[in-house]
């Protein structure tokens, strides 16, 4: 069954990493179902809560990512408000996203983006933003930043995803 299929996946990807810190020279370990500049580009359609969308289609559009903890520290993205996911962020306890600040700034002019919440698909789970990311050019340096979210890997297994590794020297 999926929610079984999920948890393997999950748990597998949970081992993978605690196995890949223990490596003698790993300051942070993380992954993603795509990484940057990788030639791959999930997107996803994206609700505010409290803004109404009046035309079916019209939502605004954002990159989208499957993250695990750490992800950010291994690729050198700073955490600009709030908090990183966590493992305790389970498909039992309340949906949550990390947003970047291109998307924080579009979506929530002059205002804290954390605490906010958006869904997916209309008529998907609302899920709190729990942290602000900075702005990478995901889809490659002569690319502006695009509105990203990011929803962690234990909330939302993904069959696949590419792991990244800072080392204190080469690798």
């Amino acid at each position: 069954d999926r929610a079984a299929s999920q948890g393997r996946q999950v748990q597998f990807y949970t081992t993978l990493q605690e196995r890949l810190s223990r490596v003698p020279g790993v300051r942070a370990v993380g992954a993603a179902v795509t990484l940057p500049i990788g030639g791959d580009e999930f997107g996803t359609g994206y609700f505010l809560e409290g803004q109404e969308t009046l035309t079916p289609g019209s939502e605004p559009r954002a990159g989208y990512q499957v993250v695990t903890p750490g992800f950010f520290a291994a690729m050198g993205i700073p955490l600009r408000a709030g908090r990183d996911v966590r493992a305790t962020d389970a498909p039992h306890s309340e949906p949550v996203v990390l947003v970047n600040e291109q998307l924080a700034r579009e979506a929530w002019p002059g205002q804290d983006a954390v605490g906010k919440r958006v869904r997916l698909a209309a008529n998907g789970p609302w899920m709190r933003v729990i942290g602000v990311v900075g702005d990478i050019r995901h889809l490659g340096p002569s690319t502006p930043p695009r509105p990203e979210v990011y929803q962690p890997g234990s909330q939302r297994s993904f069959p696949f995803m590419a792991f990244v590794v800072r080392t204190d020297g080469d690798p």
